[in-house]
């Protein structure tokens, strides 16, 4: 059953190899025979007059049926009989030969060939033997063309002429050649293919008996399987790097998401961190203002009501700064304030009410002392900085 249906799916393309072997002469016929459904159709035929061109242009993934004809092949019209076969083998041994044969009503046709003499054919061909599937010997084959040729009786040939109705063959010296062509279900058969023709549809439909069954059935065996195993390997190896492909793609597009998403988060919390030490920042802060009593509007007004209560009308004040940062202000770092410090900036047109008032600055009971940071005198005005000591 597997066999079937490896057979059926897997092969398509068949060589049918025509072997005639005339003397030491070898003629190598081939043709490609392409099956679909029932239909078989020639989609390629060569004849071939040296080996190595044979080799050189046939595919050994294509299976091949092997038929062998000519001086090697000795094929006989014997009656029936219980020891027909010795009337060809002379009582020569049987295993010794391979058998081709076709029982009719009341006669055997029958070819056989020494088994050396093939083994030795199917060896020359070295890797393309391992694609042999069928062996058919002689001409008798061509019999198959009974049901196909109902208006010829003899078929041609290049090597012999075949009766239909009395399967007489031609001698080879006898034969003639000709340009006859054949039509069997639509497809046109040349005088070249109409032995391997006939080669296939045997192979397809088998009418005669062989003594080499078994070894054909291995042959047929080991080629299906090493085709079906190079075809599942290959698709294996095409599955597996496929999934490797998508494997590596769908990683680096995670890996990918991953970096971004990794990123984010890193954004995320980094910025949540800021918001926090801004935060705690502030709450330090406000913490630090309220026990300072920073915070105390009445407590930083009442020091600036006094100053500015005792501004001379001639002093213009341009700033007052109530308790100055000491430094920069850092992130994360506690504001450093000097609670014991005003710094008073203005100008006036008279040095006498810059003196005036720092007299009158030095009358209040909670100043400590007051220092002259700068003094300028430019353009007729006094450009002061004073600082007030808590």
């Amino acid at each position: 059953m597997l066999t079937k249906i490896f057979s059926k799916y897997l092969l398509r393309n068949y060589y049918v190899l025509h072997i005639h072997i005339n003397s030491d002469v070898e003629v190598y016929s081939v043709i490609t025979v392409k099956k679909s459904q029932s239909q078989l159709t020639i989609i390629d035929e060569n004849i071939y007059n040296n080996l190595n061109t044979l080799k050189e242009n046939i595919n050994k993934n294509y299976p091949i049926i092997f038929m062998l004809t000519g001086t090697k092949v000795l094929s006989k019209k014997i009656e029936h009989s219980p020891n027909y076969l010795q009337t060809i083998l002379f009582n020569k041994n049987p295993d010794d030969f391979y058998i081709f044969e076709l029982s009719q009503d009341k006669h055997f046709l029958v070819s056989v060939v020494r088994q050396n003499v093939l083994n030795k054919c199917i060896e020359k061909l070295g890797k393309f033997g391992d694609s042999i599937i069928e062996i058919i010997l002689g001409p008798y084959s061509l019999s198959v063309y009974n049901e196909y040729l109902y208006n010829k009786s003899i078929i041609k040939t290049p090597y012999f002429n075949y009766n239909l109705n009395t399967t007489e063959i031609t001698s080879y010296e006898e034969n003639t050649p000709s340009n006859d062509k054949f039509q069997i279900d639509g497809e046109i058969i040349s005088l070249n293919s109409i032995l391997p023709f006939a080669g296939i549809i045997q192979h397809f439909n088998p009418a005669f008996t062989v003594n080499y069954k078994d070894i054909t059935d291995k042959y047929f065996l080991e080629f299906l399987y090493n085709k079906a195993f190079k075809i599942v390997g290959f698709a294996a190896i095409v599955i597996a790097f496929t999934t490797l492909l998508l494997s590596y793609i769908l990683t680096s597009h995670f890996n990918s998401k991953s970096l971004e998403y990794q990123d984010y988060v890193y954004q995320k919390n980094n910025i949540s961190k800021q918001i926090h030490d801004l935060n705690s920042d502030i709450l330090y802060k406000e913490e630090i203002i309220k026990n300072s009593s920073l915070g105390s509007e009445k407590f930083i007004s009442f020091y600036i009501s006094e100053i500015v209560q005792t501004v001379p009308e001639n002093i213009i004040l341009d700033e007052l700064e109530v308790f100055p940062i000491i430094d920069r202000i850092e992130n994360n770092e506690i504001i450093q304030i000097d609670s014991n410090l005003i710094i008073a900036e203005g100008s006036s047109n008279s040095k006498q009410g810059v003196n005036e008032w720092i007299e009158k600055l030095s009358r209040l009971n909670w100043l400590k002392k007051t220092e002259i940071q700068q003094y300028l005198y430019i353009n007729e005005n006094y450009i002061f900085s004073i600082k007030l000591y808590l």
